[in-house]
């Protein structure tokens, strides 16, 4: 009867002692899955500050896109009113180049009238001196 006691006692010490191995192990297991939740919710932290960030960047490079757009907007503007600016410049050179040579015709053809009178003048006094 002794024997069997020791025996059940003997059991029950091996029970308890690999009862005890398992609540280490339990615990064990408790402190990663709570280090593994800080882990993921100090990343997940990290996560949302770096979208944050991207999103950040993101506006500004659309504002800055948004900016250059207008900038360049403004520069065609700048061109087309140049461009009408010499067109039209163009088209008063053009037209003072055309009064200029009407002018020169009416020159010529009073320099002719000129030239004609003169030699009518010259004829008349050469008759009259004869």
């Amino acid at each position: 009867a002794n024997g069997t006691i020791a025996s059940h006692e003997s059991v029950i010490a091996d029970v308890k002692n690999a009862l005890s191995r398992k609540e280490g192990d339990s615990e064990a297991l408790r402190n990663d899955l709570d280090e593994a939740k800080s882990e993921i919710t100090c990343l997940q932290s990290n996560m949302d500050e770096a979208i944050t960030l991207y999103e950040a960047a993101m506006d500004d490079v659309k504002s800055s896109m948004s900016e250059k757009r207008r900038e360049i907007e403004a520069l065609r503007n700048s061109l087309k009113a140049a461009k009408d600016v010499i067109a039209s410049r163009e088209s008063t050179i053009s037209e003072v180049k055309n009064a200029l040579s009407e002018r020169e015709r009416d020159n010529d053809g009073l320099q002719n009238d000129l030239d004609e009178a003169k030699s009518k003048m010259a004829s008349l006094k050469s008759k009259m001196n004869e």
